[in-house]
């Protein structure tokens, strides 16, 4: 039923995905000194979000989206669309229960030239279809209610780090996708920035 998947959802919504977040963007810079530098100066010496550590934060979710599974939606209509060759009308029907993983589209060579590749400057000049293809709360009315917390929260914790410490990375750890999307056993060192 349409309440049990909204159930669902919250409970996954609720399991740490924030903390996993910035987990997952810390491993990234610490694979990635060249960016954490990058994103140090974009901030000016001070712990404001820029422009440029928002594009990191944004490819951080397109590469590991914590909610990757998406989410379950109860179709209170048919939906219609054309086959790929167009020539026939395809009908997900009224009363179905749609599940829609959000990591598909993150990946679409297409959108994404060399997908797998961690580059936050791919945000510069973000079309229309990359904005649309990456959905980390998902969309509509029912997208995730934490998102203005999230994000705030995002906006205020990874500036603080990326400004004061440099990431070392000594072990990625494996990827864990029970409930979310995370990187599991990773170890990271922390210096102060040579300079």
């Amino acid at each position: 039923s349409a309440k049990a998947a909204e159930i669902i959802v919250f409970i996954a919504a609720g399991y740490d995905t924030t903390g996993f977040s910035v987990a997952n963007t810390l491993v990234l810079l610490g694979k990635h000194p060249g960016v954490t530098s990058k994103a140090r100066q974009s901030l000016g010496g001070g712990v404001q979000q820029s422009d440029y550590l928002r594009n990191v934060i944004t490819e951080s979710n397109r590469l590991y989206p914590v909610a990757a599974a998406g989410s379950v939606r109860f179709l209170e209509r048919d939906l219609h669309y054309p086959s790929s060759d167009k020539t026939k009308q395809i009908v997900i029907p009224k009363g179905s229960n749609l599940y829609m993983p959000q990591i598909m589209p993150n990946y679409i060579e297409s959108i994404f030239p060399d997908p797998h590749k961690f580059w936050p400057e791919r945000w510069e000049n973000a079309t229309t279809e990359m904005k649309q293809a990456v959905l980390p709360f998902s969309y509509g009315n029912r997208n995730c209610l934490g998102q203005r917390l999230a994000l705030a929260e995002l906006d205020t914790v990874l500036p603080r780090l990326v400004s004061s410490y440099d990431f070392v990375l000594e072990t990625e750890g494996e990827l864990d996708r029970f409930l979310t999307f995370k990187f599991m056993g990773a170890r990271m060192r922390v210096t102060t920035p040579s300079s």
